[in-house]
Formats: C-alpha cells, sequence, structure tokens
C-alpha cells in the first residue's frame, strides 16, 4: 500500500511539472494549449529512445528530452503566434494529433502500440521520488519568479489588452513565443521523468485526452493564480485514483467513472471558461 501511495505522490509531482507550464500560458498569457500531451509524450519517448536503443546514459538523455521538447515548443510557437481564441485551440490539437500519430506509427522507434519498456531508472529504489521532488520544487520555483516578476506582469498586460500591452512596449511575440517554449519544456521534463520513474510508455498515455486533462488542471485552478492550479492537480489526479483508494460497489461503477472523466474535463473547462468571460463583461 505504501508503494502505491508513492507512485500516487510521484503521479502528483509530475502533473504539477507539466501544468506550470500552462501556469504561465493559460494562466498569466491568456494563451490556450491543447498540446500539452504531446509535448509530454515527446519528452517521455526522447528518453526512451536514448536510453533503451542508443544506450545513452539516462541523465544525459534527460537533458536531450528537455531540449527535444524545448525544439518542438519553438515550432509550434511560431504558427501559433498567428492565430487567435478557438483556432489556436485547433491548431495545438492538431500537433498533438500528429504527435501521437507518430507515436503509433513510426514503430521501428517508437514501438508502436506496444510501447517501450525497460526505461532505466534515475535512481534506484524508492529514493526516486525524492528526485521528482526535486525536480518539481526546481520548476515551481521558476515558474513562481515567473509569475512574480516583470515577465509575469507583461504576460497579465497581453492577456488583458494585447494592443495597450504592445502600445507600452511590451514585446508581445516574444513573450509569446517564450511562453510557449516554457511550456513545451515544462511538459517535456514532466514526460521524461515519468518515463524514467514508470519504466514503461505508450502512445495511449499521450493522446489528446491527456492534453485535455492538463488544460482542465490548468483552467479549474483559476487565471493569475499560482496555488490553484496545484490544488487542482492534487484533486483531479486523485480522481484517476479514486477506485483504488475508495472501495467502490462494482465494476461497472469503476469503469463508468473512469469513461466519463475525460467529459467530465472538457465540460469544467467550457463552463469555467464562460464564467471568467461573462465575469470580464461585467467587470
Amino acid at each position: 500500500m505504501l508503494t502505491f501511495l508513492l507512485q500516487i505522490g510521484a503521479f502528483i509531482l509530475i502533473n504539477m511539472t507539466v501544468v506550470s507550464g500552462l501556469t504561465i500560458l493559460y494562466g498569466s498569457c491568456g494563451q490556450v494549449s491543447l498540446a500539452q500531451g504531446a509535448f509530454f509524450g515527446i519528452g517521455a519517448y526522447t528518453i526512451a529512445v536514448l536510453t533503451t536503443k542508443a544506450q545513452l546514459n539516462v541523465w544525459l538523455a534527460l537533458v536531450l528530452a528537455v531540449l527535444v521538447s524545448a525544439s518542438f515548443g519553438v515550432i509550434i510557437a511560431l504558427p501559433a503566434l498567428r492565430l487567435k481564441g478557438h483556432y489556436l485551440a485547433m491548431g495545438t490539437l492538431a500537433f498533438a494529433e500528429l504527435a501521437l500519430w507518430f507515436f503509433n506509427e513510426v514503430t521501428p522507434l517508437t514501438g508502436g502500440v506496444d510501447g517501450i519498456s525497460n526505461i532505466p531508472h534515475l535512481v534506484s529504489g524508492r529514493f526516486e521520488i525524492v528526485i521528482v521532488a526535486a525536480a518539481t520544487a526546481l520548476v515551481l520555483f521558476a515558474t513562481y519568479r515567473l509569475m512574480s516578476g516583470v515577465p509575469g506582469r507583461c504576460m497579465q498586460a497581453i492577456d488583458e489588452n494585447e494592443s495597450g500591452a504592445r502600445a507600452c512596449g511590451v514585446e508581445v511575440e516574444q513573450i509569446k513565443a517564450r511562453s510557449y517554449v516554457y511550456s513545451a519544456v515544462c511538459a517535456g521534463f514532466g514526460g521524461a521523468l515519468y518515463a524514467s520513474f514508470v519504466g514503461f510508455i505508450s502512445p495511449s498515455l499521450f493522446a489528446s485526452s491527456a492534453s485535455i486533462m492538463f488544460l482542465a488542471m490548468a483552467v479549474i485552478g483559476s487565471r493569475n493564480s499560482f496555488k490553484g492550479p496545484l490544488v487542482a492537480v492534487i484533486a483531479l489526479t486523485l480522481v484517476q485514483y479514486c477506485s483504488s483508494i475508495i472501495p467502490l460497489p462494482s465494476e461497472s461503477v469503476k469503469s463508468f467513472i473512469s469513461s466519463i472523466q475525460v467529459d467530465l474535463y472538457a465540460l469544467l473547462i467550457i463552463g469555467i471558461t464562460l464564467y471568467q468571460a461573462r465575469k470580464g463583461e461585467g467587470a
């Protein structure tokens, strides 16, 4: 039971790492992204391929996974700067679907639907969760400094009035691009930590449902809030394992809860976004 609880704790920490990027991208800069699951997968597959096929040191592979994720963040940032609203959401979702196709179809590299197993751990034993906790703390510290400093204020200005921010000398395009890259780095770092911690990955882990879940955590946590998304991460991660923690009457109930989770996340995103929009109009 202790091992299982430690695993859930590690998954919460990893999700915090991934959602930290959206705390900047969505929470501060106001940019919607449904590609976080794809970057999560890119980081996971990079460390998996480099360690199992190229026999690279796992720590070096972790660094390269972050760099590869950052590179893809730059690629997605360029067209994203030209899109707004639901067009932006659809564009990032298209990238996520393309990444999922790659994970599934490029079998010689990714293992296809069977995935990749025997991924080496960063360290052996239960001490690995300490590494995950330290990595998460580092990302959270960087996120807090960004939000509370000058970059955070510039991003809030862009979110509130992009034209006004540009008139005040804020480099809108550069800040948006950097927020996308930071979001990709956080997700890729989280994906690499996940792959190393679990030791196995498959494409189903990085479907669009993962992106929806991460975005739901950021949206429910509220805009321009550092603590809110962290609380949402804990709550929504625990929901995924409630059937294992809380005894349920039957397997059908467990199956039903599992099947409607993504739909509930999507409805929460829509509801809270509409509420925030009406609140903004009222203000």
